[in-house]
């Protein structure tokens, strides 16, 4: 089986890809580690179950999704460069943590926090 280098937040996955195939279609069993705890045990997500298509062609809007992705990414990347940015980001950061809203999502990497603020803003920029 090959290595693969996983990009943050995820550390590893495991899981296999189904020795059965439906034309192009293969069912794929995984689970996400995202890291582990100060004493070395691993914190896994959820089981996961899906079908993947060979050779999928993506429509308009998941293609408009990745690239949003792709530059809140990489402007997240960017304002943890400058200081004062930095700052603001993790005011934002520690009152999500310490006064979590319901139904909001609770982050607990500042990197993923930035860059879902910015892919939000993004979006309503495009709306």
């Amino acid at each position: 089986m090959a290595k693969t280098l996983y990009s943050f937040p995820v550390e590893s996955v495991t899981g296999k890809l189904s020795s059965q195939h439906d034309g192009d279609t293969v069912l794929v069993h995984r689970r996400k580690c995202f890291g582990s705890t100060p004493d070395g045990q691993p914190i896994y997500g959820p089981n996961e179950t899906y079908t993947y298509h060979l050779g999928q062609k993506w429509g308009d809007n998941i293609t408009n999704h990745r690239q949003l992705f792709r530059q809140a990414q990489q402007q997240a990347i960017i304002e943890m460069q400058d200081p004062e940015r930095l700052s603001y980001w993790q005011q934002l950061f520690v009152a999500q943590q310490s006064h979590p809203q319901p139904g909001e999502k609770r982050y607990v990497k500042l990197q993923c926090f930035i860059a879902a603020q910015l892919l939000k803003a993004l979006k309503t920029q495009k709306s």
